[in-house]
């Protein structure tokens, strides 16, 4: 139950799989793997059918070949405005407008997040990298000053704060949260959404932040 007192609905979908399809940025306790594969698990064989043993190592080199941008996801929850470094960010639908984000149970960004009952996603711009990598560090400040080197407003409709400078931005909803491995997966309905159509994108590929400007496209 959110911090409102709405009924949130939980629901385990079929068997565990990964989290973070991206790979990469992604659980908002530092930069590491979003995918929730466990050892154990393993890949069928087109040739026989058996199953090979994921190597985990290789898996994470395969995932980090999908290009994706980097969001900052933010909630407030009984501890204060919280932020997260994350990649593992999708739209799921137009009608209605959902759209879906990937959090390891463990990260704090997960508590907040069902606390809270609503959030923000700011998508960065190409030149946020600093910002991307601050809110993957663990040693970053806490609570009332954890925004204090990112200038930020709260959202109208959520209280999150919005990042000055992002390349786009929503606030959600949280309508349901589904389990996936390691991860859950916080499925968010958009209730407000802004972008900035002057400035470029911060991309995250084979384990590097990358520029897309606004020319190059």
């Amino acid at each position: 139950m959110s911090a409102d007192g709405r009924s949130l609905r939980v629901a385990t979908s079929g068997p565990q799989a990964g989290a973070g399809a991206g790979s990469a940025v992604a659980t908002g306790e530092g930069i590491e793997s979003g995918n929730g594969i466990e050892t154990g698990h393993g890949i069928a064989d087109g040739r026989n059918g058996h199953r090979v043993p994921l190597d985990h190592k290789e898996l994470r080199g395969v995932l980090g070949r999908f290009a994706t941008g980097i969001t900052v996801v933010t909630a407030v929850g009984r501890a204060g405005p919280h932020g997260m470094t994350a990649n593992s960010f999708t739209s799921v639908s137009l009608d209605p407008p959902l759209i879906l984000v990937c959090v390891k149970h463990t990260a704090v960004m997960h508590t907040a997040l069902l606390e809270a009952g609503s959030f923000a996603v700011s998508i960065l711009s190409a030149g946020q990298e600093h910002t991307a990598r601050y809110f993957a560090d663990r040693s970053r400040p806490r609570g009332e000053h954890e925004f204090d080197m990112a200038g930020s407003e709260p959202g109208p409709r959520s209280g999150a704060p919005i990042l000055t400078g992002a390349l786009a931005w929503l606030e959600c909803e949280l309508a349901a949260v589904h389990e996936g491995g390691d991860h859950s997966i916080f499925l968010g309905e958009v209730t407000n959404a802004g972008r900035d159509e002057s400035v470029g994108a911060l991309l995250f590929y084979s384990g590097g932040f990358h520029r897309l400007e606004t020319g190059d496209i």
